[in-house]
């Protein structure tokens, strides 16, 4: 009889103990997942920090910790064909918080989030196991690899001399920028009289250069046919990630237009700027860009760009050359703005079409 009696004081304690141990697991229990960088480059190992805090004097001994996570996050060098919930096993005691930073590897551009994050705890007597959503979720960005690019067959050295050459040779009257000591070369009309008054020496009025300013990188989606090589459409990111680091740290304002959209549908159209900061915003603007879809034929962009008239300098980069792309480019070079064009070509590919627009051709073997 008494031991019928301890059996069922223990039975009733045993659920009496799994009802309260169930209702208060989770209580003052944190999860908190971030990127320990906002963005990284395409192939490079970034770290996820997971944080874990038990705020409470009740112990998580047995619990695990999981998340979703992109197929194109590696981790210890596996790869998955769809993405996957990972979970960690941990241990929270009293009024602990327990951080782990999880390395991985970025396979591939684009924009990434972590969510449906979730925490599961085993009761200390190993008989049930609950589980509890959590808000916790972050996103990175990976940017375009840029490692490489400048072992393409492409002059970058000569491109790039060009365009910031342009800058001086056109002076724009209304981009007033200082005066200098006159020169036998200098026009009598530019001489400034008030500082030649000042100094008893002639001075010149320095300005700077519309096209100068301005360097408009023009990425082009329109292929051949849906065979089109991926890693083409990529390399075309690539180089005009490449192309952004080298204008903007030589200080001319770079923008970006393209006929692909972003991730949300939207078709990219950024404004030339100066600075660091531009710099990383082209790289997140060109992290999110769909390359397997386009919203307009190119042509249309390059209509509005003739009539909006030349106030930057142009670099085409693109993998398709068809008449009436070519077509547009002389069109737009004859209303006065200079336009460069990087053409890819697929070594393995026979391409007829041969533009007579003046073309940087690199032709890749895929």
């Amino acid at each position: 009889m008494i031991l019928l009696m301890i059996g069922a004081a223990f039975l009733i304690g045993f659920a009496a103990f799994s009802r309260w141990y169930r209702r208060i697991w989770n209580k003052n229990l944190s999860l908190d997942l971030r990127f320990s960088e906002d963005g990284i480059f395409e192939g490079e190992t970034g770290e996820i920090v997971e944080t874990v805090t038990n705020a409470k004097l009740t112990p998580l001994l047995s619990a695990s910790v999981s998340f979703r996570t992109p197929r194109f996050l590696s981790y210890d060098g596996q790869k998955f064909a769809h993405e996957f919930y990972r979970e960690d096993s941990v241990s929270v005691f009293s009024y602990e918080s327990l951080a782990r930073r999880i390395p991985f590897t970025a396979l591939r551009r684009g924009r990434y989030t972590l969510d449906d994050a979730g925490a599961a705890a085993i009761d200390p007597l190993f008989r049930a196991k609950y589980i509890c959503g959590s808000p916790a979720s972050c996103s990175v960005f990976v940017y375009p690899r840029v490692k490489g690019v400048e072992n393409f067959h492409i002059d970058f050295q000569r491109l790039t001399g060009q365009i910031l050459a342009r800058r001086t040779l056109v002076e724009d009257p209304f981009f007033f920028r200082g005066v200098r000591d006159w020169t036998p070369a200098d026009s009598m009309r530019h001489v400034n009289w008030n500082a030649t008054a000042k100094t008893g020496a002639l001075k010149v009025n320095q300005f700077g250069s519309a096209q100068s300013q301005n360097v408009l990188l023009l990425l082009d989606f329109d292929g051949y046919n849906k065979y089109d090589h991926e890693e083409l459409r990529e390399d075309i990111i690539r180089i005009a990630a490449y192309l952004a680091g080298i204008l903007l740290k030589s200080g001319a304002a770079t923008g970006l237009v393209t006929n692909a959209p972003e991730s949300g549908g939207v078709r990219m159209d950024s404004s030339c700027r100066n600075g660091r900061s531009q710099y990383f915003h082209l790289l997140r603007r060109m992290a999110c860009i769909d390359a397997g879809k386009t919203v307009c034929p190119f042509s249309r962009i390059l209509d509005r760009l003739c009539r909006r008239g030349p106030d930057a300098q142009c670099v085409l980069i693109s993998y398709y050359a068809g008449p009436e792309l070519d077509e547009r480019v002389r069109r737009l070079s004859s209303r006065g703005t200079a336009v460069s064009w990087i053409l890819l070509r697929d070594k393995s590919r026979r391409v007829d079409d041969k533009p007579q627009s003046k073309t940087f051709l690199c032709e890749v073997e895929y």
